[in-house]
């Protein structure tokens, strides 16, 4: 049943495995629930509680430590290759291809749209200055 799972949702186990190797955690649980009433979305029952090592559900996982951060560090080092150090970027995933793609945009850009959410969020509050 693991191996399914783990084939069937690679990518939340990954990040499982990712996250323990950044916190420092080398043990996982992982627990087996059902919901107690289907109709009912917010009760549940444990059925089963595993241990596992976080070296063996990587290698289950087929997921390597030393190339977890590959994409990460493809993209940090595509942006310190760029001429000017002063530059803003946009990252951006092709939603048919597996590709990103990094845009350089002007430096003025997005400036405007963080300070019109936030007089909006301040007007909201009900509270006057």
């Amino acid at each position: 049943m693991l191996a399914t799972e783990i084939k069937n949702n690679s990518f939340k186990f990954a990040r499982w495995v990712a996250q323990c190797w950044l916190s420092g955690c080398e043990v996982l649980k992982l627990g087996f629930c059902t919901r107690s009433n289907e109709d009912n979305a917010f009760r549940h029952e444990i059925m089963k509680v595993q241990t596992h090592m976080v070296s063996n559900l990587a290698d289950q996982s087929s997921f390597k430590e030393h190339n977890a951060f590959g994409v990460l560090r493809n993209v940090v080092d595509t942006v310190r290759r760029q001429p000017d150090e002063l530059a803003k970027f946009v990252l951006v995933k092709d939603p048919t291809k597996p590709v990103l793609r990094l845009y350089q945009v002007p430096l003025e850009t997005f400036e405007g749209d963080y300070d019109d959410q936030e007089e909006e969020e301040d007007e909201d509050d009900g509270f006057v200055e």
